[in-house]
């Protein structure tokens, strides 16, 4: 009787466990923040490691819009690939958090490193695109909650958006 129970408890765990790792995110695929003319791109995408586990992967692009047409200002490539500007590294049912990397300073070739957290918003009324808030807080606060607002001084990446999903 032990046995039956100890066997039924790890077939629900495994297939839970299953369940989720291959359940899709609600924070995959692009979204946007339009500021005026400037618009900017972020990629959240699935990645699966050599080790077979997955994790999310997160790239930007910043551009002006003039006529319709978009100008690259400044992006997460190097040599015109993407790189892992970021990883989300936590998932809740409401929202995720990880670190992100912005090279896009003039001023330095290292980058800054930040830690960014994501949180479902309720659509607007009369629609349903997907939201989310989008936050940049210094590294140094990442025993912090997502919700404290201390945003580095040097990131050129927005710190504090609402992000919709296209």
């Amino acid at each position: 009787n032990q046995k039956l129970k100890k066997n039924i408890i790890s077939f629900f765990l495994s297939f839970s466990f299953f369940t989720i790792a291959n359940a899709q995110s609600p924070f995959q695929g692009t979204w946007k923040w339009d500021n005026n003319n400037n618009r900017l791109y972020v990629f959240i995408k699935s990645e699966t490691l050599t080790n077979g586990s997955k994790v999310l992967s997160l790239d930007y692009k910043m551009v002006s819009i003039n006529n319709g047409i978009e100008t690259e200002i400044y992006s997460s490539k190097i040599n015109g690939q993407f790189f892992w500007a970021g990883a989300i590294l936590a998932e809740y049912p409401n929202g995720a958090s990880g670190l992100i990397h912005d090279k896009t300073h003039p001023d330095t070739e290292d980058g800054y490193e930040g830690r960014f957290s994501l949180i479902i918003l309720p659509p607007q009324a009369g629609s349903t695109i997907p939201r989310i808030h989008w936050r940049i807080r210094k590294f140094s606060d990442y025993m912090q909650p997502a919700v404290t607002n201390n945003p580095p001084d040097d990131f050129n990446l927005p710190v504090d958006i609402i992000l919709t999903k296209i």
